[in-house]
C-alpha cells in the first residue's frame, strides 16, 4: 500500500488529475498492465515529497489542460535514464525504473516532464540551457529527497561536482557532453540561425536519400522543428524569450553552485 504523507494528496488523487487519460496530465502507455500503473503511481507518489518536483507537476497539468495528456512509457534505453522525444511526442522511463530506485525514478520523469514544459515555451528545441535547467532540477530533487550523493546516478554525481566548481565549469562540462546542442551566450543569435540553417540543409539531403516512408515523416518532422527554431532565432520575440530564460537559467545555476 502506498502511504499518505501529511498535507498531501493520496496517490490515488494525484494520479487522477496527472496521468490517467479521462483527465489532464500524463497517461499510461496504452493497455498498460495493473502492475505498471502501480508503479507509475509509486513513482509521481514519491516525486511529491520534492517541492521542485510538485511545482513542474503543477505546470505540467496546467499545460495538459490545453494540450491533452503526455504518454508515459517504459523502454529499454541503454546507457540513459529517461528521454523525452519532443517529435513523436513520447515521454519514456527506462524499463529499470519498473522496479527498484522510486526516488531516482521520480527524479527522471520530473527532469522530462521539465523538457515537456520547455519545449512549450517557445525556446529553440535543441538549446543547452534546457539540460542545464533540467540537471539542475535533478540536483535539487535528490537533494529534498534526501538522496545520499552515493546512492545517485554516475553522471548526476559528476554534474554535482562540477557545479559546486563554479557554474563555468558545469556548462563546459555539460557541452562537452552534448556538443550539438545550441548555447547563447554573447548574444550570437545571427550565427546560431545560421548554424541552423546548414543543419536543415543537411537533413533535407538526408530526407532526399531516404526510402523507408516512416523514416521519411519522421526526418519531415524533425525538419520542422529546425525550421521553427531557424524562426525563433531570426525573430525579435524569439531572440528575447531565449535571452531572458539563457539569463534565468545562468542565475539559477550561479545559486544552486553557492548552496548543493
Amino acid at each position: 500500500a502506498l502511504s499518505r504523507a501529511p498535507g498531501r494528496p493520496a496517490p490515488g488523487a494525484v494520479l487522477a488529475s496527472f496521468w490517467t487519460r479521462s483527465r489532464p496530465g500524463v497517461s499510461a502507455q496504452d493497455g498498460a498492465s495493473a502492475t505498471v500503473a502501480d508503479r507509475l503511481a509509486q513513482i509521481v507518489s514519491a516525486a511529491q515529497a520534492s517541492p521542485s518536483a510538485r511545482g513542474v507537476f503543477a505546470r505540467a497539468n496546467a499545460l495538459a489542460k490545453s494540450r491533452g495528456p503526455r504518454k508515459v512509457v517504459f523502454g529499454r534505453l541503454g546507457k540513459d535514464l529517461g528521454r523525452l522525444d519532443y517529435v513523436a511526442d513520447t515521454l519514456t522511463l527506462d524499463r529499470r525504473f519498473l522496479a527498484g530506485d522510486t526516488r531516482g525514478a521520480a527524479v527522471t520523469l520530473a527532469h522530462e516532464l521539465l523538457h515537456v514544459l520547455q519545449h512549450a515555451s517557445g525556446v529553440p528545441a535543441e538549446a543547452l540551457e534546457m539540460e542545464l535547467e533540467a540537471h539542475a532540477l535533478s540536483l535539487r530533487m535528490y537533494a529534498e529527497l534526501g538522496v545520499p550523493e552515493r546512492a545517485r546516478d554516475g553522471f548526476s554525481r559528476e554534474a554535482l561536482r562540477r557545479l559546486r566548481r563554479g557554474p563555468e565549469h558545469f556548462v563546459a562540462w555539460m557541452r562537452e557532453q552534448m556538443p550539438g546542442k545550441l548555447y547563447l551566450e554573447g548574444g550570437n543569435f545571427a550565427e546560431l540561425a545560421d548554424g541552423q540553417e546548414d543543419e536543415l540543409e543537411r537533413q533535407e539531403d538526408r530526407i532526399a536519400g531516404l526510402k523507408d516512408p516512416v523514416r521519411i515523416a519522421r526526418a519531415k518532422k524533425v525538419a520542422d522543428w529546425t525550421r521553427r527554431d531557424i524562426g525563433l532565432l531570426r525573430s525579435p520575440a524569439g531572440r528575447r524569450r531565449y535571452a531572458a530564460f539563457s539569463r534565468r537559467v545562468r542565475a539559477l545555476l550561479v545559486r544552486l553552485s553557492e548552496t548543493l
